[in-house]
């Protein structure tokens, strides 16, 4: 995802947004990956956004100390 966000920067874009599908994020594997995204995102200047479906309270702080722009 990091990669496919450095090219959308380059090509102007000022955002990125991981979308998924489904009702919610279950495995901690997506979820990991998810955060190493955000965070990867923020290191090379783009600002995430995320539409993951229903998130609790605990979640959307964890997204935000990642880095996540807007959800």
């Amino acid at each position: 995802m990091i990669a496919e966000a450095a090219q959308a920067q380059k090509d102007g874009a000022e955002f990125f947004s991981i979308v998924t599908s489904g009702k919610r994020v279950k495995a901690k594997k997506e979820w990991v990956e998810i955060y190493k995204a955000i965070s990867g995102m923020r290191r090379i200047g783009i600002s995430p956004c995320a539409s993951l479906g229903m998130i609790d309270a605990e979640k959307a702080r964890e997204l935000k100390a990642a880095g996540l722009f807007r959800y």
